[in-house]
Parts: structure tokens; C-alpha cells; sequence
């Protein structure tokens, strides 16, 4: 996998965990969340999302690549939630606002420390984890039958003796004058259902008696159907006794009373019942919940089944597999400093509830992050991969259409790769059906588009209908600019959901760890060197954005004192791609720039680009294809003198080009030629890792930071640091069109330059600039340095001669050169500068006067 260690960070929310679903461990947290780009706005056409929407299958491999256990145990290192609130639980025993009394009974336990609890009177009581399992954990918000509830504040890890329900017993419960004109209770009866007559108390000083029941907590044992109408809310698939658990279930339910809509309630007396059927009540209210338009069931509970139907057949979502519970904020990618990309609000309803907006056409209230860019769905479809047309609608009246994809939430029964170019937000290894569960792999996706810059989107129009399916969101986020859209790498074991090219097709993390790319994570940073430059390569783990597609977004760039270069490692796909982009300096003055990269598939590269790493073999959604691929390195000059505050990425054409990482240099030298011979893998001369040897070299007197004398010049040899170790640092030109500022001298009558060509020999038009504006041209050139043949071609001699070079992993015996050439000067003029050839395969190491 990565070579990197990435550190877990989520929501210090104290449970227990269970191996058996592992669900939560800070919920008890398993899986994870990550994503996609939609396709719409000025990038995307609806055409190319649609046509993308079914990726081919290699034709030599049977079954989709990624085992979903694997990738659940990896996201969570990436990934974060926040629990309503603070996420943390106190350790008080009322339930609700002031003059609420105390309960009075200790109904919840803990696997490991059982015999705290007896919530029937024969030490019998609800399990802590299973409760946590079906979305109830402490002081977690709800809402239910248009009311809000809180489910009891209590951590009965750390403290399991504290009374957590209100047996019954006269209690006077406070209600609030302004709520709802009714009262639901959550709870259940111990030793058969229980009922009894609440005393409501208006403040005009009437009464009214209205009848309340519970049915058993166990359903006698699964024997018994709810009572008194009660809707079963919650239940769990095991309880806890005094010598461990238990495999019965549990169910908590809900009843409630209609109270006169024309008086102001104050308080509801329980009832005191006196035979040994109990009732037992956990939490109240009568205000009312924020208004939501759910229109579909997707989660259930494991040990009911029953209302969900996610699909319309009668299968569900197993609220038991997600990794957060309700009302949660599952914060989504991840960028290395630690920030998050959005913030995706989980809906506060129970599992069995209408939880989804199933899309007919419905428009939903979006609450924008300043200066969002992106507009983000976590959710899935139904009866196969589906689209439709979707509209934003802004501030200021503008609408923009795009077209809303969803994945098959089973991808089709796991034998059809991802479609839309979707992400991976969640997955589950069963899902539920109306008689227990299943083992089918079950996803939630993740899908955006791009906003039209400065606006403000206010709501968004779901599709009203779409090509085949149902289209399911459970969650709408804004993005701002800045942060990985693509998910280029993936692991060979789990390749599902790499997605570089469109076609889910991906770079190899094993192939490119071979190739000794290393990436990093928040918190922990593994610079990947290439040219003297430090890359930070994300780790995607195959399911988190790792890189940015260029187009024309903003990124952030962390300065370098005194850089002269800024470097990138990336690709292109579907061809080579190049564009225009923008520097900003912290002065607020600008600096265009070119860039280009070539096919990640290429033969050869084009646009000046230097191979960082070549693999053999590449990932698709159905595992690997021998199909070589290549990382490239690219680099345009800033100015020395000032500080870099922002990079705009290109807008391109050609191919789409992705950007990996961005790096600065300090020092004119833009390649490192020659290699100590302990250290070969820190060079890269050829493309290829090849380099001269260092020691090799010092045969000849060429040494960092010392002189080398060749007929009568005396040329400095050195790297960007000024290293007395030519190791890891760049120590030559390659020459890309760059001017070399030289101290003006005057007098002088040569010009002398040490050299050598890769890729076999190689020349263009160099031009030396005098102080006065004038110019010389002249053709530099060099044979290829491991092969002398063409030197008087290309006017050179050959000034050194060694017996082998290094690469990447050793010492290899093949004879190779260095040159010399030199060019007459006008006398009476003095030199400024040299403008080298923009010929990248000419590499000047050396350049004297006399």
C-alpha cells in the first residue's frame, strides 16, 4: 500500500465496541466517506457524464477489484465526524431544561459491567452498545412525528450507575407553552404492556386525563404484537442480564397524547401504576421539530427490518453498517493541512423513518458556504445507474442546469463499476431486507458540480425524472476551491474506485511505491523529491480526491524564501493538455504562466516534461492492466524576489490535465545529473534515474563547489544548496529556454560550456545577450552522453570519459561522456546573460569565460 502512516482522527465520543458490527469507535467508526465530480457547469458536459456512465470490463478478469471490508478499515484514517453538540457527553442524569425531575431507574448497561443495570426488577436491561448500534447514543437529537426529542445524556461507560429513565410514579414533567398541541413519550413496559392516565395541568388552571400505554420491552419475547398504538421507534437484536448478553430483542416505542389546542400546557403527571407490569419512559416532548420533506425510507435497523424500502422491493440500508449515526457532520476530503473540503449534515431522524429525498422534482433549501465553488450530493440510486436534470438556483434569480447521476447503491449487485464519475462516500457489506439481512455490498455515493463563480446558491431542484431509476440524496454541501476533485491512485487490492481518467482507470499506489514515489496525510508528511524540489503527495487510500483537474481553480502553494522555480508533478488524460495559469504574488502583482503535461499513457513525453516515475502496469475497476504509465515532472520560473500567495491552475485544452503536488526551488539548476554512488536513487538525468557518478567524476577533479580546467577555461562545478555533495541536489541546466545571468566581465573572448545530451544527441539555438541589447547566436548542441559517435556533429569533444553510471538501483558498467564546446565573443562587449536552446534533452553543467 502507501508508504506513509496516517493517523485516525474522528468525533471522542466513548462507546464500547463490538467486534461483531464493527459500527462505531468513536461511534464506533468502520468505514468512511469520499466521492466524485458530476459533471456539469463550465468543465462538463451532461453528454460526457452520460456516456462515462458504464465503464468497460477488462475482458480477462471476472468480478469488480475492491473488497469493502479492506477499503472500510483504510478510510478511517481519513475520515472525520462530529457528533451533535460537542460530541462529548456529561455526566448528569436529567434529561431535558430546568425543574425536569431525576429519573429514577438505571434501564442501559454496558457489556462490561452488566450488573450496574436492571431495568426489569429481575436484572435484565437495554444494551448500551446495541442502543449506540440503532442510532440512540447520548443526548443525541431526533426527531419524530413532527416533535424533537433528546435520547437521555448519559455515558454509561464511565458512569453506569446513573439512572437514565423515569419508572413511572406521579412525576410532574414541565411541557412548554409554545409547543406542539400534543406530548409523545419514548419508552416501554417491563413484565407485559403497561398502561395508565396522564394528568395534564393547563394555566388556566383546568385539567384533562388522557390514556397512555407501552407495550413490552421484548414483545414477550417476540411472541406479542405493539400495544395501545404504539410505533416501535428503535430496536436492537440483543440485551444485556446480569451474567453478559443476551440474544433477544429490545424496542423502544412511541405513544403519545393530544392535548386541547386552545389552552397552554404546563405540566403532565405520569401515571403510578401498582401491579408488576411497569411502564418505563426515557425521553418527552411537545416541541416541535425543524420541518423536513423526506420522502423515502433508506436505513433500517437490523433487528427491524420492517419499514425500511430504499429500493421500493423492501431492502434498506442497515443503520448498524453506516459509520456515523444521526445527525451527525461527516466532514469529506481531506486536503493535507488537515481542512476539509465540506460538511455534509446527516438527516436527525431514527432508522425506519423517512430519511431521503427521493427525487421527483422537489426543490431543496441549500445553506452556502462563503465563496463556494462546488456543489456536493451524498446518495445513490435505485433500479440502476440514473440520471437526470437537475437545476441550481442562485440569489439573484439565475438558475444554472446540470445533470445529477447516481450509481446503482449495489452497483448493480456488485458486478457494474461506478458510474458519473461518482466517488466512494460509504460501504456496507449486507444490507436489509423485510426478513433479516443480506450480504450484498451496499454504497452511498458521493457526486457535485461546479457553481458559476460569484453567486450564491440559495436551493436546488431535484431532477423530476431520470433514465431508468430512482434517484436517492441524503445530503447537499458547498465546497469552496482549493481542494483535491479526483481520485487518481488506488490500492491494487481495491482499485473500485479510482477514477483518473474518467474510465476508472488509476495509477497503481503499489507500482508507484516500487517506483519510490511516497505520499503523505495530514499530520504526516513524506516529501517525494524530484529535481531538488519536495513534493507532498496526497494519500486516496483509492476512494479520497489525491489531485487536482485543472481548471482554472485557485490552490494554495507553500512558500519558499528565495524560490526561482515552481515545479509540479502531474499528468494529462485523453491526450496531452496544456493551458494558461496565473501566479500571485503576496505584493498582489500576477505572473502568467504556461504549462503542459503529457498522456499519462504517452510514449514519449512532450511538453518539456521529465519522467518522475514509469510503472508497468496501471488499475482499472476490475483490477490491473499492463498498460505502462508515467508521473511527470514540469516547471516554469518566478521571480526570485518575491513570495508566492495563490497558484491558478489552467484552463486547458487538449486532454484534461491533473496536478498531484506543487513544489518551489531555490537556484537556477533545474535537474540532478550526478548521483553519489550510495545515493543513485536521488538523481534522475535521463528520465529514466539514470545519472552520472559522483565518484566517477572526482577522477577528473570535478567536484562540488570546486574548479575544473579544460582548455584554459576554469568552470565551477555546484548545485542550487551549494553542497560540497552533489547528491539530492539539482546540478545542471536542462535546458528549457532559461536565461543564465553571468557577472559581467569585460574583455572576455570565449565562451566555454560543459555538456551532454540525453536521448541521443540533440542542438538548438542558444543566444548570448550583451550589456548594450545586442545579441550572438549561437547552435549548442552535444552528443548523447553514452555515446560519443556524433560529437564532432554536434561541434563537442569529449572532456571526460567514465567507465559507468548509476541508476536507480546500483552501478552499471556502460561508458559515458561529458563535453566541452566553446564559441568565440565580441571583444569589445560584455556578457549579461545566456539564453539557453528550449531543447530539454541539452544539459549544461558548466559555463566560463576567458
Amino acid at each position: 500500500m502507501y508508504k506513509n502512516a496516517m493517523h485516525d482522527e474522528q468525533a471522542t465520543i466513548p462507546t464500547e465496541p463490538r467486534t461483531k458490527t464493527p459500527r462505531r469507535r468513536g461511534k464506533i467508526l468502520v468505514s468512511s466517506f469520499l466521492a466524485l465530480v458530476v459533471l456539469a457547469g463550465a468543465a462538463f458536459s451532461a453528454s460526457l457524464l452520460i456516456a462515462q456512465h458504464t465503464p468497460s470490463k477488462a475482458a480477462s478478469v471476472s468480478g469488480l477489484n475492491g473488497d469493502i471490508a479492506t477499503i472500510q478499515k483504510e478510510v478511517q484514517q481519513h475520515r472525520r465526524t462530529i457528533a451533535p453538540g460537542s460530541g462529548s457527553f456529561k455526566a448528569n442524569a436529567v434529561a431535558a431544561a430546568a425543574n425536569v425531575p431525576s429519573f429514577n431507574s438505571v434501564g442501559i448497561s454496558t457489556a462490561k459491567n452488566t450488573l450496574a443495570a436492571d431495568f426489569d426488577g429481575a436484572g435484565y436491561s437495554y444494551s448500551y452498545s446495541a442502543l449506540i448500534e440503532s442510532d440512540l447514543e447520548p443526548n443525541i437529537p431526533f426527531a419524530y412525528d413532527g416533535l424533537q426529542f433528546n435520547w437521555p445524556n448519559i455515558n454509561h461507560v464511565n458512569y453506569p450507575n446513573l439512572t437514565d429513565n423515569w419508572q413511572t410514579m406521579g412525576q410532574n414533567l414541565p411541557l412548554s407553552g409554545t409547543g406542539a398541541h400534543k406530548v409523545g413519550f419514548i419508552g416501554s413496559a417491563t413484565h407485559g404492556a403497561a398502561s395508565g392516565s396522564v394528568l395534564v395541568l393547563y394555566s388556566d388552571g383546568t385539567q384533562q386525563v388522557l390514556p397512555l400505554g407501552f407495550s413490552d420491552w421484548t414483545l414477550g419475547g417476540g411472541t406479542q404484537s405493539p400495544s395501545y398504538g404504539n410505533k416501535i421507534i428503535s430496536a436492537q437484536t440483543r440485551r444485556d442480564t446480569r451474567s453478559g448478553e443476551q440474544n433477544v430483542k429490545t424496542y423502544l416505542f412511541y405513544a403519545s397524547i393530544t392535548l386541547d389546542a386552545n389552552k397552554t400546557p404546563v405540566t403532565a403527571v405520569l401515571p403510578t401504576l401498582t401491579g408488576s407490569a411497569q411502564m418505563h419512559i426515557f425521553s418527552y416532548s411537545n416541541n416541535v421539530a425543524p420541518a423536513n420533506a423526506y420522502n423515502n425510507t433508506g436505513m433500517s435497523d437490523d433487528a427491524y427490518t420492517t419499514p425500511g424500502n430504499f429500493d421500493g422491493a423492501g431492502y434498506s440500508y442497515s443503520s448498524g453498517a453506516i459509520g456515523w449515526g444521526i445527525g451527525y457532520t461527516v466532514l469529506y476530503n481531506q486536503n493535507l493541512a488537515g481542512d476539509y473540503g465540506m460538511r455534509f449534515l446527516w438527516p436527525d431522524v431514527l432508522p425506519g423513518s423517512p430519511d431521503n429525498y427521493q427525487a421527483n422534482g422537489q426543490t431543496i433549501a441549500v445553506t452556502s458556504v462563503a465563496g463556494a465553488t462546488k456543489l456536493g450530493f451524498v446518495g445513490a440510486a435505485t433500479g440502476g445507474p440514473s440520471y437526470g436534470s437537475a437545476t441550481i438556483n442562485y440569489s439573484d434569480g439565475s438558475q444554472q442546469q446540470f445533470t445529477l447521476g447516481f450509481s446503482d447503491w449495489t452497483l448493480n449487485g456488485y458486478t457494474q463499476a461506478p458510474s458519473f464519475n461518482n466517488r466512494y462516500f460509504e460501504g456496507m457489506t449486507y444490507r436489509n431486507t423485510r426478513s433479516g439481512q443480506q450480504k450484498v455490498n451496499a454504497f452511498l455515493f458521493y457526486a457535485d458540480v461546479n457553481l458559476q463563480a460569484g453567486k450564491t446558491v440559495s436551493s436546488v431542484t431535484l431532477p423530476a425524472s431520470t433514465n431508468q431509476g430512482k434517484i436517492h440524496v441524503y445530503s447537499i454541501a458547498t465546497g469552496v476551491a482549493g481542494f483535491y476533485d479526483s481520485v487518481g491512485v488506488s490500492s491494487d487490492q481495491g482499485s473500485l474506485f479510482g477514477n483518473f481518467d474518467g474510465g476508472y482507470h488509476s495509477y497503481s499506489a503499489e507500482a508507484l511505491n516500487n517506483a519510490h514515489v511516497f505520499f503523505s496525510s495530514a499530520g504526516n508528511l513524506a516529501p517525494y523529491r524530484v529535481n531538488g524540489m519536495n513534493f507532498y503527495l496526497q494519500t486516496s487510500n483509492g476512494v479520497f480526491p489525491d489531485n487536482w483537474l485543472a481548471n482554472g481553480q485557485p490552490i494554495g502553494v507553500t512558500a519558499v524564501a528565495g524560490a526561482s522555480t515552481l515545479g509540479f508533478i502531474g499528468s494529462s488524460v485523453n491526450g496531452g493538455s496544456t493551458g494558461n495559469g496565473l501566479i500571485t504574488y503576496t505584493d498582489g502583482s500576477t505572473q502568467a504562466y504556461t504549462l503542459g503535461f503529457s498522456d499519462w499513457c504517452a510514449a514519449a513525453p512532450q511538453y518539456n516534461n521529465t519522467v518522475a516515475a514509469s510503472m508497468p502496469y496501471r488499475n482499472g475497476a476490475y483490477g490491473q492492466q499492463s498498460i505502462k504509465n508515467n508521473l511527470y515532472y514540469a516547471e516554469v520560473p518566478i521571480q526570485v524576489n518575491k513570495t508566492i500567495a495563490s497558484v491558478q491552475l489552467p484552463t486547458t485544452t487538449g486532454g484534461l490535465m491533473h496536478i498531484f503536488a506543487v513544489g518551489e526551488r531555490v537556484g537556477n539548476y533545474n535537474n540532478i545529473g550526478i548521483s553519489n554512488d550510495n545515493a543513485t536513487k536521488l538523481a534522475n538525468f535521463d528520465g529514466g534515474g539514470y545519472s552520472y557518478s559522483e565518484i566517477a567524476l572526482q577522477n577528473y577533479g570535478i567536484v562540488a563547489t570546486g574548479t575544473y580546467t579544460h582548455d584554459g577555461f576554469d568552470f565551477k562545478f555546484g548545485t542550487n544548496e551549494g553542497y560540497s555533495t552533489f547528491s539530492g541536489s539539482p546540478n545542471n541546466y536542462a535546458a528549457v529556454g532559461q536565461g543564465i545571468e553571468t557577472v559581467p566581465t569585460a574583455g572576455r573572448t570565449s565562451v566555454g560550456f560543459i555538456l551532454s545530451a540525453t536521448g541521443g544527441g540533440t542542438s538548438g539555438t542558444a543566444t548570448i545577450v550583451y550589456t548594450d541589447g545586442t545579441t550572438q547566436n549561437i547552435t549548442l548542441g552535444s552528443a548523447d552522453w553514452c555515446n560519443n559517435a556524433t560529437a564532432a556533429q554536434y561541434n563537442v569533444s569529449v572532456a571526460a570519459t567514465l567507465s559507468y553510471r548509476n541508476t536507480p538501483t546500483g552501478q552499471q558498467t556502460k561508458t559515458n561522456y561529458l563535453y566541452y564546446s566553446n564559441f568565440a565573443l565580441d571583444s569589445a562587449k560584455t556578457v549579461a546573460k545566456i539564453v539557453l536552446p528550449n531543447a530539454s534533452q541539452l544539459h549544461v553543467f558548466s559555463i566560463a569565460y576567458k
